[in-house]
């Protein structure tokens, strides 16, 4: 369902290498969830943050900024597989820094062989960030022909069916 909805953050990292070490980020900010069904879930939220740098040197920096977070979810394959996006842009309302984005896109699962025309074959990623998959290996045979279809799904060599491929059944 849709609905507004109210963030909070508190980021707290420290660098024992680099020239910067330790830094502090708050922010809060409205949010809008665009959907959340038993297909996937799309929200957009924005923040404002006050961001803290402590330097090796003693040195310090601060600064406001606003930024953009997304978070995409959709599953396919009966929720066997999941594409997810999320990320956030950033502005720093006080020129320290033009702009800056953290980001990433994938699957739950990764492709591990591929014959084009035949086969995807996909291995289940462990440390995915909701915990890792029940199915450890997947593979997504492309097959053409309803009677090819009809044999393999009679012997069990296909556990699943997709729509279009059901739409041949029909016509």
């Amino acid at each position: 369902t849709d609905q507004w909805f109210w963030q909070g953050r508190l980021n707290y990292k420290r660098d024992h290498i680099e020239e910067l070490a330790r830094q502090r980020v708050v922010g809060t900010g409205p949010g809008y969830q665009f959907w959340d069904d038993e297909l996937g879930a799309f929200s957009l939220g924005s923040l404002l943050n006050r961001t803290d740098y402590e330097y090796r040197d003693g040195s310090k920096d601060n600064f406001y900024s606003v930024a953009m977070k997304w978070d995409y979810n959709r599953y396919l394959m009966g929720k066997t597989v999941s594409f997810f996006t999320n990320g956030e842009l950033g502005k720093s309302l006080e020129g320290e820094s033009d702009y800056s984005l953290d980001s990433e896109i994938g699957l739950r699962y990764k492709v591990t062989e591929w014959a084009e025309g035949q086969f995807i074959a996909l291995a289940a990623v462990p440390t995915f960030f909701l915990g890792a998959p029940r199915t450890p290996n997947l593979i997504v045979k492309i097959v053409t022909d309803t009677n090819a279809i009809l044999a393999q799904l009679a012997t069990s060599e296909l556990d699943v069916v997709t729509e279009d491929a059901l739409s041949e059944f029909s016509a």
